[in-house]
């Protein structure tokens, strides 16, 4: 917490491929009110897996462990028949969604929603 007495505002910019380590450290820094989530729903990867490699060569993947944040319930990825996303993953406190065209790396603030937000949110524009 504040052991060194340090209060910065901390934005985590999250989406869709947000997960794994990444999604449960975002969760945590939330849960704790360490940081403000900014950008679209994370994966929802609450689950750790093993890959096993079987004699004829397949492979058998066994979930062995599920990750829990400390309040947050579970943002196990739900998806429909058709393998699209129905909830799951962690919910932004703003919601900033990228344009279907966004351009891939490096992420500038002219054209980058989510970093232009974030950058508005730190400069003291909360809403």
């Amino acid at each position: 917490g504040d052991t060194i007495g340090l209060h910065v505002p901390i934005v985590i910019l999250i989406n869709q491929d947000t997960a794994s380590a990444a999604e449960i450290f975002s969760g945590a820094m939330h849960d704790y009110g360490k940081a403000t989530l900014i950008g679209d729903h994370s994966y929802g990867k609450a689950s750790v897996q093993n890959l096993f490699q079987l004699i004829d060569g397949a492979g058998l993947k066994v979930t062995i462990a599920k990750y829990s944040l400390p309040f947050t319930p579970d943002i196990s990825r739900k998806e429909d028949e058709d393998g699209n996303y129905v909830s799951g993953g962690l919910k932004p406190d703003i919601l900033v969604k990228m344009p279907i065209n966004a351009q891939p790396l490096p992420y500038d603030p002219k054209t980058d929603p989510q970093l232009k937000r974030a950058l508005e949110f730190l400069a003291g524009k909360k809403n």
